[in-house]
């Protein structure tokens, strides 16, 4: 039985970080400066929270390939797992979804890593969870049903619908999966400001600017980005670091 407890808890503490938006009137060097500061922190893997690119090209594909190439030469001095999260700067029409692939990969997936599952959902042309295409929603089910035996799970997607709908008390398609398959945090960017909450035992954070521009919310944190420490005995600890 003692063996059984042991393969089933997360061998740690795993630390990982996660960059908030570059762009959105992205602001020269910041992001540069905050990559700089995660190579420092040594995270065994880095997560993301989208809008990497200022896009907004409807037909120009020239022009947003030459973005994604500016915006991966940033990332590279990382030299660790790095994990694309889909903005609405990143693929705000449909003709670059495309472009989105072949420099990012898959707009939405998952992964294991020592026992916990991340998922990553592609949020970037829709409002609100009910307005996600249907096949998407199918597979996330899938998806939670199948990692199950997860010892945390931790979902990803750029725009905090929840700030419309669970936080007023709203019905909310995404947080009814959350809770039917019991995911433990959320994280997303899209505002440019620093927030959290916690709704049913989940908890949901707004990464705020890792570059885009912005101005102090009621945290009155600036440019940032966060580490998350994941430990057996205590939890999810999240932690935004101020540049």
């Amino acid at each position: 039985v003692v063996l059984c407890l042991v393969a089933l808890t997360v061998a740690g503490p795993v630390r990982f970080a996660i960059l908030g938006d570059r762009t959105g009137g992205h602001q020269d060097s910041i992001h540069e400066k905050i990559v700089a500061e995660v190579v420092k922190a040594k995270p065994e893997f880095v997560m993301s929270v989208g809008d990497y690119i200022e896009g907004y090209q409807p037909a120009d594909t020239m022009k947003l390939a030459e973005e994604w190439e500016e915006y991966k030469a940033i990332v590279a001095p990382l030299k660790k797992p790095f994990y694309y999260v889909p903005g609405n700067h990143d693929i705000t029409y449909d003709n670059a979804l495309g472009t989105y692939e072949r420099n990012a990969g898959k707009p939405y997936y998952s992964f294991d890593y020592k026992r916990m599952h991340f998922v990553v959902l592609d949020a970037s042309r829709w409002e609100a969870s009910d307005s996600l295409p249907a096949e998407q929603l199918d597979w996330l089910a899938q998806d939670l049903a199948k990692a199950g035996k997860a010892t945390y799970t931790f979902v990803f997607f750029h725009k905090p619908f929840w700030t419309a709908s669970v936080a007023e008390g709203k019905h909310d398609t995404l947080h009814s999966l959350f809770k039917t398959y019991g995911v433990d945090a959320v994280f997303n960017g899209h505002f440019h400001q620093y927030f959290s909450a916690t709704y049913d035992g989940i908890k949901y954070t707004a990464i705020g600017s890792s570059g885009g521009e912005t101005r102090p919310g009621p945290t009155g944190i600036l440019y940032h980005w966060a580490l998350v420490t994941v430990d057996n005995r205590k939890g999810i600890t999240i932690e935004p670091v101020l540049l």
